[in-house]
């Protein structure tokens, strides 16, 4: 029983994911109301209440279902040789989920910042498996968020603009050109090797 429970659920939120996206792509985001929503999926109002918050919440699942399916797919390369494998699986799943990150990009001033703020916390969990020291560390305050913002910006702004131009390279080479942005530099910080100097020099 609880079995076809699952499945039902996974359709219902399935449908109202659809629903959204054809509605994104005829119409701002912000104009796009729950009761829209429901109806384009066939489904009541108070129907939608029962997955979802909001629209942005709505959106957010979808985010993170491709977020899940991603962690799934980069856990053989958690390593800290592998950088190059796991922007390249990043790309990859955007490419396989290229009608929500087009419209994601045709609507960025509306969502820029729900986006972005969501696109952090997954690049915080990436790094978090990356640490293999279990120990904790005391780092300068506010010198990880900083790096973390500016690798979440350059990482959000280069998908951007890989989209724009319709996708012109391979995921491959555009996780090859992303860590080249950012290695060494931030995720130099980020995975502790810059911090640690900067705490033994006393800054």
């Amino acid at each position: 029983m609880s079995g076809s429970t699952d499945r039902r659920v996974i359709r219902t939120r399935r449908m109202l994911q659809d629903a959204l996206l054809a509605l994104m792509a005829e119409k701002p985001f912000r104009k796009i109301h729950v009761t829209e929503i429901a109806e384009r999926a066939g489904l009541a109002r108070p129907t939608f209440y029962l997955h979802f918050r909001s629209r942005e919440d709505l959106l957010l699942s979808h985010m993170d279902k491709i977020f899940e399916q991603y962690m799934l797919e980069i856990e053989p390369f958690l390593d800290l040789e592998e950088q190059d494998k796991l922007a390249a699986i990043l790309f990859e799943q955007l490419q396989s989920n290229s009608t929500l990150i087009r419209l994601i990009s045709e609507s960025e001033d509306e969502i820029t910042h729900l986006v972005m703020d969501r696109l952090q916390e997954y690049i915080r969990v990436v790094f978090g498996a990356f640490r293999l020291d279990p120990a904790p560390r005391e780092f300068p305050p506010h010198i990880a968020d900083f790096a973390m913002a500016s690798l979440t910006g350059s990482t959000y702004a280069l998908v951007l603009q890989w989209v724009k131009n319709d996708m012109p390279y391979s995921p491959r080479t555009m996780g090859k050109i992303l860590m080249s942005l950012v290695r060494p530099g931030l995720v130099d910080v980020l995975l502790g090797d810059v911090l640690e100097g900067l705490i033994e020099s006393g800054v």
